[in-house]
């Protein structure tokens, strides 16, 4: 039997028709971001300050002073002694979205990190920047802080 073109396309509609309709009755629902379990481990990782894992690597971060003018240095202490642990040493560049680049730091507690160019642990104190060979080494008496009669 032959079919006109006018009764083609028209069976060619009714039959995409009726192949949406199927696949709009089986089709799943949607899976909100809140059932996936890349939620439930973002979740875990954000826990709030008070908790008793170790705190996020940003979080107490040694940054440069938003008020400095000129080269500068600041410092990180210890909650509980007070002490200085780590202070860092900045120098002005326009170029860069802070303002300044990082010199060099000394931490005065903490693991000890390996002279890329020697191969040797450096314990604590130590001092790292992009200007010391290896970018790791021991860190010299005026580069160690000394707490005044104020705490500082």
């Amino acid at each position: 039997k032959k079919v006109s073109r006018k009764q083609q396309r028209k069976n060619s509609r009714q039959n995409k028709r009726n192949t949406t309709e199927n696949l709009k009755a089986n089709v799943k629902p949607k899976r909100t971001v809140r059932d996936t379990k890349k939620t439930n481990r973002r979740a875990k990782k954000n826990k709030p300050k008070g908790s008793d894992k170790k705190p996020a690597k940003g979080r107490n971060k040694v940054k440069p002073h938003p008020d400095a003018e000129g080269s500068h240095t600041t410092w990180k202490k210890d909650s509980e002694t007070g002490e200085v642990t780590r202070h860092e040493t900045y120098e002005p560049n326009a170029k860069n979205p802070s303002g300044f680049d990082k010199v060099q730091s000394t931490d005065v507690k903490g693991a000890p990190h390996i002279n890329k160019k020697t191969g040797d642990s450096i314990p604590t104190p130590h001092t790292q920047g992009k200007n010391i060979p290896g970018g790791v080494r021991p860190a010299t008496p005026d580069e160690i802080p000394k707490i005044n009669s104020n705490g500082i």
